[in-house]
């Protein structure tokens, strides 16, 4: 069923606001969490009933867990509240939150979404020309401002993981310069800041050395968020 632009928008705001509730009001109960999380996951992709955003989902909570416990084991970061397992009375392991790996499929569904709505808002103003000049003017822009910026990661931070960025961002610019390309690099970068820092002020998890030390996020995060949602969409789009 089609939905207005009106009725779109009023989902993502729900859903968005529910997560982050969700997260951050609960984050030191991790069952609380995860059911919330889990029955959100269920609601929204039923509301948005697609074979892409189940394969989209699955993929990003996949992937994300993973990339999660690399860098997490790696030093980059730590949860203030992780998951215990218990391997025997006397030894147990501290891991991630388990209720991760359905937050990272959440959120990338999430902002996928919002940025086809971009996409729905660009196209309804085609009548009154707004369209073509923001093809001409305020894309290319954008794209510009995206080079820059990672061109002043890559003259700040030294060689470490940030760099490999640089292997996607190679094939993304050459080929994956299409609008919603575009537009979902752009959503994923500023709401997976966003609540990254909103979790980290509610003390969900901290980072160990970030870049901007006042507000605790690292200079490459809009970058990997950006990589993370676009890379996913162009995947399921492999698939028909």
């Amino acid at each position: 069923m089609s939905r207005t632009i009106k009725q779109e928008s009023g989902l993502l705001l729900l859903f968005g606001l529910y997560l982050f509730i969700a997260v951050n009001g609960f984050w030191r109960n991790n069952a609380l969490t995860g059911s919330l999380i889990i029955a959100a996951s269920l609601a929204m992709l039923a509301c948005w009933r697609s074979p892409k955003n189940a394969l989209a989902y699955l993929s990003a909570a996949f992937l994300g867990f993973i990339c999660e416990y690399l860098l997490t084991t790696g030093g980059y970061w730590h949860y203030n509240n992780p998951s215990t397992v218990i391997i025997t009375r006397n030894l147990t392991i501290a891991t991630l939150p388990w209720w991760l790996f359905f937050l990272w499929g959440y959120f990338i569904v999430l902002f996928i979404q919002a940025a086809y709505l971009l996409e729905k808002l660009i196209q309804g103003l085609k009548a009154s020309g707004v369209t073509a000049l923001a093809e001409k003017v305020f894309f290319p822009l954008l794209w510009l401002a995206a080079m820059a910026y990672v061109f002043f990661i890559y003259v700040n931070l030294s060689f470490d993981l940030t760099r490999w960025f640089l292997l996607i961002i190679v094939p993304a610019a050459l080929f994956w310069r299409r609008r919603i390309d575009l537009l979902a690099f752009f959503t994923g970068a500023l709401f997976g800041t966003l609540g990254e820092y909103t979790s980290i002020r509610f003390g969900v998890f901290q980072y160990h050395a970030p870049y901007f030390n006042a507000i605790g996020i690292p200079l490459s995060l809009p970058l990997a968020w950006g990589l993370s949602t676009l890379l996913i969409r162009r995947f399921t789009l492999l698939f028909r």
